[in-house]
């Protein structure tokens, strides 16, 4: 009965103090809700400052290549001065460079709030400014505001806004868009850029262009936002190229890295300032620019010595006198004097090349001898050498007179169309003496030579020329004249008749003299 009594009295107990709970919560609530709300700041989460939303910018005329490095005491470093205009952060900043000879030694001197610090080698390239901090501009450094506003949001392309939460209140902050990137760092609004052509960021965010298209032809120009981002330029260091054995040609290339562009000079012949003599009649030299050899025969002057190399003339050798000849397949050097050939090849021909005028032309890149053709159209209009196009008019026809050993004709050098072709006509014969005779055709003016054609009567029926037996080709002298020295007895046989006779009376004879000799010694 009495722990009855006891468990009874415990649960009055609870329950007054769960009553007691619940009416000290109510009474806190409406004595709450009927005062001014305040909230922490959302900006500075009530720290009452803000990390600094400034950018470091580099002070006029403080950057230079030639300041004196802390450490080593020379005058290699690079030295800049960057400072925030909205915190007052200053950082002085040395980097004495390897390359022009400096030690490489890296600091930073920080200066922030009266704070000063100085950051050496690796530690240098820490993020200082990211310890900057100023004034929350939205609490005015108190931590509190009276509305609790949400996130901000795009309003505009210049500003956003952020609302109250409470559903009652209809406050709202309104600032201007804070890029990072090109992206606003409250928001979210994404920047549509207006790029400045001057400096190569946008008008709007301060955003720096990635820039594109840049080339040696547009001068490195940006073509997203107008700015000139590379350099192209001349540069110093000549190069050679197209070498041939007489000349080459100097170039240059573009200094900006990656460009193809290169600077031609005109081609120049080889400067050689010293031969070599090589034994065999020939001497070499090396070109001082592009380093090309070039191997000659000896120019020989009056002295017997060459007047390149000093090499002594061989007695027997031919003063050689070397003539460049070439034909249809071959070029060579040839010496008037001796006869002797040297250096032949076949030509060297370039592509065909479209003349203009209905023919097209190849040459020799080593002799300069140059073919010239009718164009070969084929099916589609289209030469099949150097892919000129059929003329669609008329061919103006240019005319020209051409000729072989037999014919002679009109050709047009324009499309090759052919005309008034006909055998040569000479009027006039004259005998040349060795049994032939020459005369120029009547329309073309070739010279036509041929053997003497005998007539009847013993003599040429074109020019008259008189034509032995011995020789039917007429291999004489007299012009087709009579000459009496020079006339032919026909051959009869009466002479040999005679011969015969005369020795058969002398055998007779013999025999009867012997006969008579052994008659008398009887």
């Amino acid at each position: 009965m009495r722990k009855k009594q006891i468990l009874v009295m415990g649960l009055v107990v609870l329950a007054i103090l769960a009553m007691s709970f619940i009416l000290v919560m109510m009474t806190t609530g409406r004595e709450a809700y009927g005062k001014e709300q305040q909230h922490t700041c959302p900006t500075c989460k009530g720290e009452k400052r803000i990390p600094c939303p400034g950018k470091t910018q580099l002070r006029s005329g403080s950057e230079t290549y030639t300041a004196q490095c802390p450490s080593c005491k020379k005058n290699k470093a690079h030295h800049t001065i960057y400072y925030c205009t909205t915190c007052g952060l200053v950082n002085e900043s040395w980097h004495c460079i390897k390359e022009s000879g400096g030690c490489g030694y890296k600091r930073n001197s920080i200066s922030y709030d009266g704070k000063h610090f100085i950051l050496e080698n690796e530690n240098s390239t820490n993020n200082y400014h990211r310890f900057c901090t100023i004034p929350c501009p939205d609490c005015k450094a108190t931590g509190k505001v009276n509305c609790t506003f949400g996130d901000w949001e795009q309003y505009n392309s210049t500003t956003h806004r952020r609302y109250c939460t409470e559903r009652t209140c209809n406050n709202f902050e309104e600032s201007n868009h804070r890029f990072i990137n090109g992206v606003c760092r409250d928001c979210g609004y994404r920047c549509t850029h207006n790029w400045n052509s001057s400096t190569g960021k946008c008008d709007n965010c301060g955003e720096t262009c990635s820039h594109i298209g840049g080339t040696h032809a547009n001068n490195g120009t940006c073509t997203r936002c107008g700015y000139k981002y590379q350099t192209h330029s001349k540069g110093t260091t000549v190069k050679y190229k197209d070498i041939t054995g007489t000349t080459h040609t100097a170039y240059y290339e573009c200094t900006f890295a990656g460009c193809t562009y290169t600077y031609n000079e005109n081609a120049e012949k080889h400067t050689i300032t010293t031969w070599v003599d090589n034994g065999n009649g020939t001497h070499s030299g090396t070109c001082t620019k592009c380093g090309y050899t070039v191997t000659k025969n000896h120019n020989y002057g009056t002295d017997g010595k060459c007047k390149d190399c000093g090499a002594t003339k061989p007695i027997e050798e031919c003063e050689h006198n070397w003539e460049r000849a070439y034909d249809n397949t071959y070029h060579w050097d040839k010496c008037t004097k001796c006869g002797e050939i040297k250096n032949k090849a076949k030509h060297t021909m370039t592509a065909w090349k479209d003349n203009g005028n209905g023919t097209h032309s190849k040459t020799c890149t080593k002799c300069g001898y140059k073919i010239t053709e009718n164009h070969n159209y084929n099916n589609d209009g289209k030469c099949d050498d150097c892919d000129a196009t059929k003329p669609n008019t008329k061919c103006n026809h240019d005319w020209q007179q051409k000729d072989d050993e037999t014919n002679h004709w009109k050709e047009c050098t324009k499309c090759g169309e052919i005309k008034d072709k006909a055998k040569h006509t000479v009027k006039e014969w004259k005998d040349n003496g060795d049994g032939t005779h020459s005369g120029n055709c009547t329309v073309c003016n070739r010279k036509i030579t041929e053997k003497h054609e005998k007539g009847t009567d013993g003599k040429c029926t074109k020019c008259g020329a008189t034509i032995s037996n011995n020789n039917n080709n007429g291999n004489n002298n007299n012009s087709g004249k009579n000459n009496t020295s020079n006339n032919v007895i026909p051959n009869t046989g009466a002479n040999s008749s005679v011969i015969i006779g005369i020795v058969a009376f002398a055998a007779i004879a013999g025999i009867a003299y012997m006969r008579l000799k052994k008659l008398e010694n009887n």
